[in-house]
């Protein structure tokens, strides 16, 4: 049976969730292929994902460029499938390019007939658990004098963290994150505009997906931060963050949100946080270096080789 890349594909949805979440729990847990993410980021309705020859196929919009993005997350077959589906799209006149491929498949590849190059913008942050908790030694001390600074401006004012209710989530990205975006300068506008739709899809679609943890950082009674995250990987013992949004007004506040999140993941027995990637953005790329990554998740572009190039001793 050959791929049909008009017939196999199918339109992500939520009933869908069940099956890709099964599929991706087998392996390190890759942003892009994360059911939520794709559910949330599906900001025009066109992601789609094909399971074919035991391997997983998306096609999606880049975060920014929005060109037609095809991946493969698999095994042994993945070669065979990434070779089928280059001779579809070589074939045909639509604008594609092939990233966000997972460093777990290139050692299938066969370097003869493709080139891969390193994406370091897609490339996921992986930081320990205990580590981020604990936050001892000197390579974080910025990071605890962030949380001093923080704690400072805030004393004698109540500093509440607890989950948000679907309702809370739903209304707190009508009433506050508009806001709080416009006390940053950390986000592009366009790329703002895209993350939008992204989040109140999530919070949309709450309701219905699995095992996602929502805790909101509340002081004196009003929320001023929030953050989304779920267990991920093969043991679940990663927690992967979707969304981080805070009110910028609070210096320290990020640090402060981020520092609950790895109390929260230590305390429960998780040894990694997925931050997720940078998209080339300079100031995250800045700050997600900041907080001392323990490790990466690389991703890869692929293309092949010109048939000169292949035939080269």
């Amino acid at each position: 049976m050959s791929f049909d890349i008009h017939h196999n594909f199918r339109l992500i949805s939520i009933h869908e969730q069940e099956k890709i979440r099964s599929y991706t729990r087998r392996f390190k847990p890759y942003s892009d292929f994360n059911f939520t993410s794709l559910l949330s980021w599906d900001t025009n309705e066109t992601v789609e994902f094909a399971l074919y020859k035991d391997c997983l196929i998306i096609k999606l919009p880049d975060y920014i460029t929005q060109i037609t993005n095809y991946s493969v997350l698999g095994g042994e077959n993945a070669s065979e499938v990434i070779d089928e589906l280059f001779s579809l799209l070589e074939g045909s006149d639509a604008k594609f390019e092939f990233g966000f491929v997972p460093d777990s498949v290139i050692g299938y590849l066969d370097p003869a007939r493709l080139t891969f190059s390193e994406d370091i913008d897609q490339n996921d942050y992986i930081y320990n658990t205990s580590e981020q908790a604990l936050l001892e030694g000197r390579q974080f001390s910025w990071q605890r004098r962030r949380l001093s600074q923080f704690e400072r401006a805030l004393e004698g004012r109540d500093v509440e963290v607890r989950p948000l209710t679907n309702n809370e989530l739903r209304q707190l990205f009508l009433d506050h994150w508009p806001a709080w975006q416009k006390a940053s300068d950390r986000i592009p506008d366009s790329r703002y505009q895209f993350e939008k739709i992204a989040i109140r899809r999530y919070a949309y679609f709450h309701k219905d997906l699995k095992n996602q943890i929502v805790l909101g950082l509340f002081l004196d009674g009003k929320i001023e931060g929030v953050t989304m995250f779920e267990p991920s990987g093969p043991e679940d013992d990663y927690l992967t963050c979707h969304f981080m949004k805070v009110n910028y007004t609070y210096p320290g506040i990020f640090n402060r949100l981020f520092y609950t999140m790895a109390q929260y993941g230590y305390q429960f027995g998780y040894k990694y946080i997925n931050f997720e990637q940078d998209l080339g953005i300079d100031g995250l790329r800045l700050y997600k270096n900041s907080l001392k990554p323990s490790d990466k998740l690389l991703k890869y572009r692929l293309r092949p080789k010109a048939q000169s190039d292949q035939l080269k001793p």
